[in-house]
């Protein structure tokens, strides 16, 4: 009865220890399943913010690109739009780059926290399965010192989280949030390790601790190093994108450029009587433009103005040169300098001093009413009444204008060339003369392909072209209107009833029962109340919306909807093969796979090739270096370093040799034990006689002894 006392406590005392050990791994099990709800949760919200940056990546490359186009061009409200444009897509940018930031810097803690908490149940299902396998004859006081470690280790594992987030929180406000998740990682890692050094035997809280802080702190190294890497990648992703973007935008900025000239060259050539003369003076107008606060494309539209209204070419300059200044002097505008130049101009024409001419110069702060007055020594008044009369000659106020603007005014626009404006302008000047470069060249070698282009679709070639797209586009409406008239053939079907022409006997039964269930409920709707009215519209819409699904079901196993989709079959699967063929894609893996390359990508091409990466200076060199030095004859088969009678000993370190068959190489120490007569390798000598007659005969003796052990190992008699 004893016994059976005792086995019957001790398995009570087991099962309650296993009930408590399956208790204190519940918390564990719960964090688990809560931490990978959060992690799913995370992972998605990665997913939607990567669609996100690459939308609004791609827009903030057409907002750059549209924003180099509108700073080409001389609208200001253009530019004003397009650049707060662009600012709000580099702030999109910069606001989804941060946010995919932070939730991937949540979701790496959250994997931590779970691999944490799984480990820990991990071991403690392993405790419990021991206690299971082995613990019958602990008692109940072992089951509670495995109930109390675990529940330490489940408060240790709680109490890390909580450290965790709070040091997280505040050392990331403080220290930035790589730095920061990394000694929160440290110090959730080190309650992470307590809690399962106080599950496991032999380890203890303290170990566990310290192991767990050291893997925390690595782990969080790793991320701070990855998240530096893919802040490199970024980098190194945007700059080349926008280095791309620049220069096409360069090279459709300066083709645009180059094309305008090209026609202004046309244009000037009709006006100055031949190529060579326009060539002549839009030389001149590039040097006025390069050198004051006009534009190229500012000075020929003037000219064009003033050669018009019969100015002569050799008085545009001057005229310009001179209305520039005033500009200049006076603050005016690009578009007031044409209007005063334009009224001069029409002076000049029409050989009339008109107030209305006048009136635009006055308006814009020159003083041409009291310069005609000062000149002529009378009143303003008496000017007004000279005008109105007609007694101005008009080429001749003109002149006297243009000369007082000189006297008043003149090198003004010299001056405002040295101010920022004056420099940003003469900036731009010259940068479009470097995009034109590029442009000019550009579309000079593009019109021969133009021209090629145009001579294909001239041809035969072209005409065969023609018929073959009108093929296709016939084509493709005879798909269209056969898909049309299934629908067409449905819909009567449905509303009116009677025969098809394109549907089968099962489809078109299909369709006369459903026109019989709609002429029902066209009788429902017509007696029925506002509530059977109701039910009978949405079966109607029902019935409606499965004659146009069986119309679109039916044309598309139609021999000729089948017929267009193996088309387009073939046109896949002709690309595949072309592509597998030629390994056309490699280029853009290999685009992919470089973009790719993260910091430790540079240094090890700077180990391997140095740090010009030609070779100089790398281990690539010092390799090549050594076997030049070491093999460079051997190579060419002279023997060096070929031992094939033997070698004493080895002169140095990394020595490179020619082995052959049956030789053997030992380790220095054998080698040494030998030559000193100890360690493996000894001889031992028997059957022979020396006859020792005097003492010189000992040495005599030993000296052919070792000469002839030498010369045996050499020819391998004892196997060396």
């Amino acid at each position: 009865m004893a016994e059976a006392s005792i086995a019957l406590k001790l398995q009570d005392n087991f099962s309650q220890a296993i009930i408590n050990m399956r208790n204190a791994c519940t918390p564990f099990r719960s964090d688990v399943t809560e931490l990978q709800k959060e992690l799913d949760r995370l992972n998605g919200k990665r997913v939607d913010l990567k669609v996100d940056l690459t939308r609004a990546k791609n827009e903030l490359a057409q907002a750059r690109r549209a924003f180099k186009e509108a700073e080409a061009g001389t609208d200001e409200m253009e530019k004003a739009t397009k650049r707060a444009a662009l600012a709000a897509a580099e702030a999109d940018y910069s606001n989804l780059t941060e946010q995919l930031s932070v939730v991937s810097q949540q979701a790496r803690r959250t994997q931590r926290d779970i691999d944490a908490a799984s480990d820990a149940a991990s071991r403690a299902d392993n405790r419990a399965g021991a206690r299971n396998n082995g613990g019958a004859g602990s008692g109940g006081a072992a089951g509670g010192d495995v109930l109390g470690t675990l529940g330490k280790a489940g408060l240790m594992g709680m109490l890390g989280q909580s450290l965790g987030q709070v040091t997280d929180t505040f050392l990331g406000s403080a220290l930035g949030g790589s730095v920061g998740s990394a000694l929160s990682g440290g110090i959730s890692g080190a309650a992470a390790g307590a809690a399962i050094g106080s599950v496991i035997p032999g380890i203890g809280t303290a170990i566990g601790a310290a192991v767990g802080g050291l893997t925390g702190l690595v782990g969080g190294a790793a991320d701070i190093f990855k998240e530096q890497d893919d802040a490199f990648k970024s980098y190194v992703r945007d700059q080349y994108g926008s280095l791309q973007s620049a220069r096409t935008a360069e090279l459709e900025s300066g083709g645009q450029i180059a094309s305008g000239r090209e026609t202004s060259l046309t244009s000037f050539a009709t006006l100055l009587g031949g190529r060579e003369n326009a060539v002549s003076y839009l030389d001149e107008v590039k040097t006025l433009a390069n050198s004051t606060p006009f534009l190229y494309d500012d000075i020929t539209g003037l000219s064009k103005t003033m050669l018009t209204f019969g100015t002569a070419v050799d008085e545009i300059i001057p005229t310009l040169t001179a209305v520039g200044d005033t500009g200049a002097a006076l603050g005016m505008g690009t578009a007031d300098i044409n209007t005063v130049a334009t009224a001069l101009g029409r002076m000049q024409s029409t050989d009339k001093a008109s107030l209305e001419y006048i009136n635009l110069m006055t308006e814009r702060g020159i003083g041409a009413l009291n310069w005609l007055a000062e000149k002529d020594g009378i009143s303003v008044a008496q000017v007004y009444e000279n005008i109105s009369k007609g007694n101005y000659s008009g080429r001749e106020v003109a002149d006297f204008l243009i000369k007082r603007m000189q006297k008043d005014y003149g090198g003004a626009m010299e001056e405002q060339s040295l101010t920022y404006a004056g420099l940003s302008s003469t900036m731009e000047g010259w940068t479009q003369e470097m995009r034109s470069a590029q442009g000019d060249a550009y579309n000079e070698k593009a019109k021969l392909g133009l021209q090629d282009n145009i001579a294909f679709l001239q041809g035969e070639a072209g005409a065969a072209l023609e018929q073959m797209n009108a093929y296709i586009g016939e084509g493709k409406a005879l798909a269209e209107n056969l898909s049309g008239q299934y629908q067409r053939e449905a819909m009567s079907a449905l509303l009116l009833g009677g025969p098809t022409s394109l549907y089968g006997e099962e489809q078109a039964g299909t369709l006369q029962a459903m026109h019989e269930e709609y002429a029902a409920l066209q009788k429902q709707f017509d007696e029925g109340d506002d509530e059977s009215k109701a039910v009978a519209a949405a079966n109607m819409e029902r019935l409606k919306s499965a004659a146009e699904g069986l119309a679109e079901d039916a044309y598309n196993v139609s021999d000729t909807a089948k017929g267009v989709q193996e088309a387009e079959r073939d046109l896949v699967k002709a690309l595949q093969d072309n592509t597998a063929a030629l390994q056309a894609h490699m280029p853009e893996y290999l685009m992919g796979q470089q973009q790719d390359k993260g910091q430790a990508a540079s240094a090890f091409s700077q180990f391997m090739l140095g740090p010009k990466g030609d070779g100089e200076g790398g281990f690539s060199t010092a390799w090549t270096q050594r076997m030049e030095a070491e093999g460079d004859l051997l190579a060419a088969g002279m023997g060096v370093n070929s031992h094939a009678t033997g070698l004493k000993r080895v002169p140095y370190d990394n020595y490179f040799a020619l082995l052959h068959q049956d030789e053997e190489i030992v380790p220095a120490s054998e080698a040494r034990g030998r030559a000193s007569g100890g360690g493996g390798g000894g001889v031992v000598i028997t059957g022979n006689e020396f006859h020792i007659r005097q003492e010189s005969d000992i040495q005599d003796v030993a000296r052919e002894l070792m000469q002839e052990i030498r010369l045996a190992r050499l020819a391998g008699e004892y196997g060396l």
